[in-house]
């Protein structure tokens, strides 16, 4: 992983788990630092203004797991450990696992201000309870395969394996909308009012002009 310089391109830093020829796979930034995870369960915090590693903690049991991803939430760190079927939350600060829930299948975790997120491949999509450190509203979205989600203010958005984004309300699960794609995706964002879709096996990128605030 490396970080760099918006302004130019440049990379100023790089950054590799401890383990040997391994990488990290997903990365966050909040409280502070930038969270990372490796394809062999290892999470880093990333210290932005010296660029060192911080900490560095082992959440899972398989060596070479490549799905695993991570989310900020507003009170803990989040890991989706696919091979697992698991849910870690981690403190911030002390590094203590203070949560791990059974997902019932591989997914994929999301933060923002609506809360935590987890698109599973079962087609379920599930809200974190932080609080209570549990799995809250439950939303089924209909399709199963790789599933993908990320999540604003007021809005989870969910691309599904059967090419379509689907637009939640996060209070109330709430189907608002949805948009037919040109394929199932490999890789998903929301930003500035569009969607941006990746198709690596085809070597494609795909911009959705969604016609509405993506808050």
């Amino acid at each position: 992983m490396v970080r760099m310089d918006p302004a130019t391109g440049a990379i100023t830093a790089s950054f590799v788990p401890s383990q040997p020829e391994r990488w990290y796979a997903d990365a966050e930034a909040g409280f502070g630092a930038v969270w990372a995870i490796s394809n062999s369960n290892e999470v880093g915090r990333i210290n932005p203004d010296s660029d060192k590693i911080t900490l560095s903690v082992t959440v899972g049991s398989d060596p070479t797991d490549y799905n695993d991803t991570i989310a900020v939430g507003q009170r803990y760190v989040w890991v989706a450990i696919s091979d697992d079927k698991t849910l870690v939350g981690l403190d911030p600060n002390s590094r203590d696992e203070v949560a791990r829930l059974d997902m019932d299948g591989p997914g994929i975790v999301a933060g923002g201000e609506a809360g935590v997120w987890v698109a599973l491949e079962n087609g379920t999509l599930f809200q974190v309870d932080e609080r209570k450190k549990s799995i809250g509203r439950s939303i089924d979205a209909g399709t199963q395969g790789y599933n993908l989600v990320e999540v604003g203010t007021d809005y989870v958005w969910f691309v599904g394996s059967d090419a379509e984004l689907r637009h939640f309300a996060a209070a109330t699960g709430e189907l608002v909308a949805s948009f037919p794609l040109a394929g199932g995706p490999e890789g998903f964002l929301i930003a500035v009012g569009s969607a941006w879709i990746e198709y690596y096996a085809r070597g494609r990128v795909e911009r959705l002009d969604l016609g509405i605030s993506t808050e």
